[in-house]
């Protein structure tokens, strides 16, 4: 990105890796984030806090469709 100033100076910068690629990795907090401004356009706070907990721990979960209720609309 290049950015022009009022005094006519220049200041450019360059991502090689956005953040979420492999090589710059989001952390857990940053995913859960992003999934929740995602979520929250589709369902009601409650259900996206226990869709959350859903996945967080979907390797525990006994039936997965547990998971599939909790993303229907």
């Amino acid at each position: 990105m290049e950015v022009i100033l009022k005094s006519g100076g220049r200041k450019t910068v360059r991502v090689e890796y956005h953040r979420g690629h492999f090589k710059n990795p989001m952390t857990d907090t940053e995913m859960e984030e992003k999934f929740r401004l995602m979520a929250q356009k589709h369902l009601p706070a409650n259900r996206v806090d226990n869709l959350v907990r859903i996945v967080w721990r979907v390797e525990k979960e006994s039936q997965v469709s547990n998971l599939i209720a909790a993303t229907r609309v």
